[in-house]
Order: C-alpha cells, then sequence, then structure tokens
C-alpha cells in the first residue's frame, strides 16, 4: 500500500494496483485496455486527482475498468451524492452572542447551496440579513486596541481563510456577499 498525503490519490494507486513515480506523476498499467508497459499517468492538481491514458482511453472507462468513480478524483470530504463538506458559519455579536449560522454545501460541479437558521436552529432569522452583525466580529474583543488592524473581506469563507493565515489582522467578512452600502461596524 502506497502511503500518500492525499487520501484520495492513495486510494486512485491503489485501485489501479502496481505504479511508479515518475518525477511529480505515477504510471500504471491503463486498466481500460491491454497495457503491455504502463501508460496511465497519475498525478495531482490543487488536492484533485487527474488522469490520463497516453493510448487514449476516455478517463470515464479507465475509472470504470479500476472499479472507481469520477468522484473518487476529488479530495476527501466528497461524499457518495457528491456534495462537498458541509460548511457552518456562526455570526455573532460583538459580545460572542450566537444570532445565526450560515450553512454552505459546495457541491463538486462548483455550484452550491447555502441556507440560514436562527440561534436556536430554525430556518428563520430574528432580522433581515442585511442587518446581521459582520462575520467574525466577535475577535475583535480579543485583540489589543493597540495593534488592532482589521481587513474587511466578502463572505465568511474569505474571512476564515484569512484568519488562518494572516498574523497581525482581525479578519472579518460580510454576511450576504457585496454590499452596496458601507457597512457600519459597532465594536
Amino acid at each position: 500500500m502506497t502511503k500518500q498525503s492525499n487520501p484520495s490519490l492513495e486510494k486512485v494507486l491503489n485501485a489501479l494496483g502496481e505504479h511508479k513515480k515518475n518525477g511529480t506523476r505515477y504510471m500504471a498499467r491503463c486498466p481500460a485496455h491491454n497495457d503491455k508497459k504502463p501508460s496511465l499517468s497519475i498525478s495531482e492538481a490543487d488536492g484533485k486527482i487527474l488522469v490520463h491514458c497516453f493510448a487514449g482511453c476516455e478517463t470515464k472507462d479507465v475509472l470504470d475498468a479500476a472499479g472507481l468513480s469520477l468522484r473518487d478524483l476529488y479530495p476527501d470530504g466528497v461524499s457518495s451524492n457528491g456534495h462537498a463538506k458541509k460548511t457552518e458559519y456562526e455570526i455573532q455579536d460583538s459580545r460572542g452572542n450566537l444570532i445565526a449560522t450560515h450553512h454552505r454545501v459546495d457541491m463538486h460541479d462548483g455550484t452550491k447551496k447555502v441556507w440560514w437558521t436562527d440561534a436556536d436552529g430554525n430556518k428563520s432569522l430574528p432580522m433581515p440579513i442585511e442587518q446581521l452583525p459582520l462575520y467574525g466580529i466577535a475577535n475583535l474583543a480579543h485583540v489589543h486596541k493597540d495593534a488592532l488592524r482589521v481587513v474587511l473581506v466578502e463572505g465568511e469563507k474569505a474571512a476564515t481563510a484569512l484568519q488562518k493565515n494572516l498574523r497581525g489582522y482581525a479578519a472579518l467578512g460580510t454576511v450576504t456577499g457585496v454590499h452596496t452600502e458601507p457597512v457600519v461596524c459597532q465594536a
């Protein structure tokens, strides 16, 4: 069993059987045709698995012959129904009280499903979406006021990414996408 950092890559390589690393990719015999020497390239890009048969076999035929499906080429977390892991963004007021939760499911085809629930889990909101606090506003209470540098971005996903990767800044996100009116922050 080949140990890989990407479980999806490991699954694909194990399904293909014997394989050999060749630079940044792996080569294996294509299961979709009578392959005398390895003609199937397996590589990884942005967490997705790329499969290419140099003899011209279609990816679907290669996967079918190996007992795999297209969803096996996507990162772990893509479920059997094609949904990515559900992400939930808790919208809190400046004191840290939960006001609402923004639920998001990214589909493997690039589309997404989103919905809101209130603090009790009901599919309703205590106020219009436009009046919800900025995502991450409660984090400002934990930052020393003299060192406070704030970045305001569009959406919870971008704010979460910045919170993880941008040191020395507090990242806040709009909860309804782009605002055309000025956003007023009250800490």
